[in-house]
């Protein structure tokens, strides 16, 4: 009898240790079959041109291996240029941007991808730059009774602001602001306008344009009015 009690114990303890050892082979399989999941990171505010700039994308659950792929705007973004670069660890990969200028600009994706699924996380890159000319005014010299536009482009970010201003005769050097409601003015500031040029008209002006980072930058043209605009009269004579 004790012999059969022994039998039956050595069963169930071998039968135990089988059931463990499946335990230990394959459950860390079925628990490590998850795809990854990242981090959300953001790029820091208040990025200026020039600055380096870096953003670090983290799984922080997933079954390796992980591979990691960058995106800028939908398209993918490799590190082939001395301006960027990309360090990838076994759960980790930073993006680092040197140098940004505005055309760093853009939407930047982080994809992670294992045997079992993907994740992704985008964020925006914002970079602040100071005014830029596009198109600068320059000297007019026009006559009575024309109509002119003068121009006074400027790039920037956020947009620049652009203003005008009119020297005074009795101080050249005292610039005096035109009035941004005066019907010379468009709308977004860029251009201004004369319908119908006077001699009231001629003088020194300044154009600049501003977005809050420095520097800002301004230009000086002239207009100058030469004569009077006649227009040709035809006379019918009878006899």
């Amino acid at each position: 009898m004790n012999e059969y009690f022994i039998n039956e114990h050595l069963k169930l303890r071998t039968a135990r240790r089988a059931v463990l050892i499946l335990i230990f082979t394959f459950l860390p399989q079925v628990l490590l079959t998850e795809p990854p999941i990242i981090k959300k990171f953001q790029f820091e505010e208040n990025v200026k041109e020039g600055d380096f700039v870096s953003v670090v994308c983290i799984v922080k659950s997933g079954t390796q291996p992980i591979a990691f792929m960058w995106f800028k705007n939908g398209e993918e973004f490799k590190s082939s240029t001395k301006d960027a670069s990309i360090e990838n660890s076994p759960v980790t990969s930073a993006l680092i941007l040197n140098s940004v200028t505005s055309e760093s600009d853009g939407n930047y994706t982080c994809k992670a991808k294992n045997n079992f699924g993907n994740d992704q996380h985008s964020t925006a890159l914002k970079v602040k730059a100071s005014p830029k000319w596009v198109l600068q005014p320059t000297d007019v010299i026009s006559v009575m009774g024309e109509a002119i536009s003068i121009q006074c482009i400027a790039s920037g970010s956020p947009l620049p602001q652009m203003f005008w201003k009119r020297y005074s005769v009795a101080a050249a050097s005292s610039p005096v602001q035109i009035n941004l409601n005066s019907s010379h003015i468009t709308r977004n500031g860029s251009s201004l306008k004369f319908p119908r040029l006077s001699y009231d008209d001629a003088g020194m002006y300044e154009c600049s344009a501003d977005n809050g980072i420095s520097p800002m930058i301004k230009t000086n043209f002239s207009v100058t009015i030469r004569g009077r605009k006649y227009q040709s009269c035809f006379f019918l004579f009878r006899f």
